[in-house]
């Protein structure tokens, strides 16, 4: 594995071979990011951290608060909502500053025993596609890009809390339709391959 300044660069053979499909993917109601008067400094945080952000980015995410796999092999992800406020606030901030991320972590264990209770986890939908002739699609990130301007990237969203439905392989196609023009019936399969935590 390579490490370079934001991301890590994993050699293939190294990466796990399991994947799911849609109907091997179990979505349970995992907890919300909910704080206590206790919290009020984190709130305070997220605000901080938000101030002089530009655009609307209020509307409802998925977050992740765990992943299991089943004995009979299903995955089972407990999801919950979030929005890119908290995400902006929680783990790009914490990305950045090693004292705030190491405060959330012993404040999730001891609050809730989850290192990950008080991050965002907001669920990104990263696609890896493969064209019919083998090859991977990536593309530069705009200079304007909020997050990891200027750099290489799959293509990719957020996972979208609509309607009370949450489909991860319906949000991946509509990435795909977007960004690429792709429709439905060009996609040969979809599969979770995996989990980012």
């Amino acid at each position: 594995m390579y490490k370079t300044k934001d991301f890590e660069i994993i050699i293939p053979e190294a990466a796990p071979i399991k994947t799911f499909k849609e109907e091997e993917v179990i979505l349970v109601e995992g907890q919300e990011v909910r704080r206590t008067l206790k919290e009020v400094d984190l709130y305070n945080k997220v605000e901080e951290v938000w101030k002089g952000q530009k655009g609307d980015y209020s509307e409802a995410k998925v977050r992740l608060d765990y992943s299991k796999i089943k004995v009979n092999g299903q995955l089972v992800l407990g999801i919950a909502l979030t929005n890119f406020k908290e995400f902006l606030g929680t783990n790009i901030e914490a990305s950045k500053n090693l004292d705030y991320k190491t405060a959330l972590i012993i404040r999730g264990l001891s609050a809730r025993d989850n290192q990950y209770a008080f991050f965002s986890n907001m669920i990104g939908l990263d696609c890896a596609v493969e064209t019919s002739d083998e090859r991977v699609i990536v593309g530069l990130r705009s200079l304007k890009s909020r997050l990891y301007p200027g750099c290489w990237h799959v293509i990719a969203g957020c996972a979208d809390a609509e309607e009370k439905e949450v489909n991860f392989f319906k949000g991946m196609a509509k990435e795909l339709l977007e960004e690429l023009l792709i429709k439905d019936e060009e996609i040969n399969t979809l599969e979770i391959t995996g989990i980012n935590t």
